[in-house]
């Protein structure tokens, strides 16, 4: 149990939150938090790297299918790399900046953004949040996290 009552000069420590009784009998209880161990407790570096992986593939498939086709290039040209506890979304075309922001061509016409990597990185932002809290919600049930 993660909240008890405890007696005078007690600790409970689970995941990296330590409850710890003070003050004379009855009087309150604190608890200290150290979020780096929380998220230790949560997260080993190979789930959170996984976690991050999957939604970096979902990021991609977004961006590739939102990509303005012409010849292919800059849809091919999307990907994701996942390092540790990071993941890059990144287009390596030439074009591809200009396409997602916009650009003033050489006679000085503008044309205007063609977003593909900014709807893919939004819809990603909810399923990263999902993944996160359903790992939480297993490791807290005592399931490890799967």
């Amino acid at each position: 149990m993660l909240v008890q009552a405890l007696p005078q000069d007690s600790k409970l420590s689970y995941a990296g939150v330590t409850q710890t009784s003070f003050g004379g009998p009855g009087s309150n209880v604190g608890l200290k938090i150290n979020l780096n161990d929380v998220a230790r407790a949560f997260f080993d570096v190979g789930k959170l790297s996984k976690i991050l992986d999957e939604v970096g593939q979902f990021v991609e498939d977004r961006a590739k299918s939102g990509a303005p086709f012409r010849t292919g290039e800059l849809r091919d040209s999307i990907g994701h790399q996942t390092t540790g506890m990071k993941v890059i979304i990144f287009a390596k075309a030439d074009h591809a900046a200009p396409v997602e922001f916009g650009h003033v061509t050489k006679s000085g016409s503008f044309v205007a953004a063609r977003p593909y990597m900014q709807p893919a990185l939004e819809d990603g932002f909810p399923l990263l949040q999902t993944k996160i809290v359903r790992h939480a919600e297993s490791v807290l049930a005592g399931r490890g996290g799967g």
